[in-house]
């Protein structure tokens, strides 16, 4: 998740067919892995500055003063209050609409003892549109060099994100679509990690089976457990954000320990 794509689904059409909605089939390797799957927040990109900052100065042109230390704790507390409220719920929904309620319901929550009365929608459209730009998130910096090289070996190279519509253009943006030949997003798929459902989905559309997938994520719960409860072998990668671990888990500091596992 990002702090948290696509495959078309019967919750999903268009008139025309993006990076994101084509699958362009698994191809052979000679190595254990024929494909390796990534998260995308937390994972490859994060936004810059923090959603603290981001918060804190775009509120501040609304009539609300906090803090950036502030924002950022106002809004993880919100983050883990209305995903526990919104917990038999798609958080990122299966069209802009819902994933529009999920984000608004967060906006209120961080905001709510600071806005004394004002109305908090225009606010939350500002920050909706600006989360959706893609020159406010930026790329670890050891994603283009690992994709790159994973890509020129011959990897088949794809993504498993809970996100909405708003990370294609993003990753576009970012230029790092053009790497992936599979994209699923939950709001596309119309389930989000961690139901292991998702995980099979991505399994079914690649044609393959469990032990030719690497997956790497940043979130124990919603990443490693599920997938390593079917039997794909997981990498947690901790970007020096706290990683809840409730359990062993194989981690890595950085994309560079990947290839290790891939010998």
């Amino acid at each position: 998740m990002w702090l948290p794509l696509p495959v078309l689904s019967s919750h999903y059409s268009t008139m025309y067919s993006p990076f994101w909605m084509i699958d362009t089939g698994p191809m052979n390797h000679k190595t254990r892995y024929q494909t390796v799957l990534f998260d995308v927040g937390g994972t490859l990109i994060f936004p810059d500055p923090s959603v603290g900052h981001i918060y804190a100065k775009e509120a501040e042109s609304f009539g609300i003063q906090l803090s950036v230390q502030e924002a950022q704790g106002r809004f993880f507390k919100a983050w883990a209050k209305v995903k526990n409220d919104w917990a038999s719920r798609l958080h990122y929904g299966r069209n802009d609409g819902e994933s529009r309620m999920f984000w608004k319901a967060i906006v209120y929550e961080t905001f709510a003892p600071y806005s004394n009365g004002l109305d908090m929608d225009p606010l939350f459209q500002h920050l909706y549109t600006h989360f959706g730009r893609p020159n406010i998130w930026s790329l670890y910096s050891d994603v283009l060099k690992t994709l790159s090289q994973l890509k020129s070996m011959g990897y088949t190279l794809g993504i498993l994100s809970n996100w909405d519509n708003r990370l294609p253009p993003i990753l576009e943006g970012l230029g790092i679509s053009d790497y992936f030949d599979h994209s699923f997003i939950s709001f596309a798929v119309g389930i989000e990690k961690p139901d292991i459902a998702i995980f099979k989905h991505v399994l079914n559309r690649l044609s393959s089976s469990h032990e030719s997938v690497l997956y790497i994520g940043n979130d124990y719960q919603d990443d490693y457990i599920p997938a390593q409860s079917l039997g794909i072998n997981t990498l947690l990668i901790d970007r020096g954000d706290p990683v809840e671990s409730e359990g062993p888990a194989s981690s890595i500091s950085s994309l560079d320990g990947v290839f290790q596992y891939l010998a």
